[in-house]
């Protein structure tokens, strides 16, 4: 068995659920879960506003759910806001350098810097789930420690059915507060990185799972 040296929020968040899962998915590498519907729409948005971001193109097919966020988006192209940045850390969580080895890995949807203050934004084209809430840590700690002279960060997570009137969920983070968290999500990663054992636990998730036994995929469960 090759074992899996990084991790994402993604990632971890699939050992969480199911250790098994993950163990097909990222240790084996036999594939990913089963598409849905749901997650190929919120592919189609993200590429979507990623284009209008970079370039002001129109939202096409989508400008229903969409023509709502124009004035939000204006305002980060008006920052300057970077697009779907991969951001890559070495195990002491520094900005990766050559010749250091990849521990961790981040896709930001956009974020913008000036001066000591930065803007991270991750859409969300489903619903409100708690776990978002951890998903804002680890982007917290991402950022602080890829740009140091930070000292403050707002996190908004666009809720793009929602509307921007009611849609973004705004925390404000200060770098006096990651130092607890980032040592909660390493213990969490070396848990992860380091797992021999990778028990299935069967639940709702089963049936979007490629792997579950129902699918025809090596998992005894689901």
């Amino acid at each position: 068995m090759t074992a899996y040296t990084w991790w994402t929020y993604s990632s971890l968040q699939t050992f969480r659920e199911c250790p098994q899962r993950y163990k097909f998915q990222y240790v084996d590498r036999l594939g990913t879960s089963t598409k849905s519907a749901a997650m190929e729409r919120g592919n189609r948005l993200h590429k979507a506003l990623e284009d209008y971001l970079l370039s002001g193109t129109p939202f096409g097919a989508d400008n229903a759910v969409l023509a709502a966020w124009k004035p939000a988006l204006d305002n980060l192209r008006s920052l300057k806001a970077v697009a779907e940045e991969m951001w890559e850390f070495d195990e002491g969580w520094w900005p990766l350098e050559s010749g250091k080895t990849l521990w961790h890995r981040s896709k930001l949807d956009a974020h913008a810097r000036k001066k000591t203050t930065a803007l991270v934004v991750d859409y969300k084209s489903g619903r409100r789930y708690p776990e978002h809430r951890k998903q804002k840590e680890v982007y917290a700690i991402d950022t602080f420690a890829k740009f140091d002279g930070i000292t403050d960060l707002t996190m908004e997570f666009w809720y793009l059915d929602e509307g921007s009137g009611h849609g973004i969920d705004r925390t404000e983070i200060s770098r006096d507060d990651i130092g607890r968290i980032a040592k909660r999500w390493r213990l969490a990663a070396g848990n992860c990185l380091t797992a021999t054992k990778f028990e299935p636990y069967p639940g709702t998730a089963c049936k979007y799972c490629a792997f579950a036994k129902s699918k025809g995929g090596p998992c005894t469960k689901g």
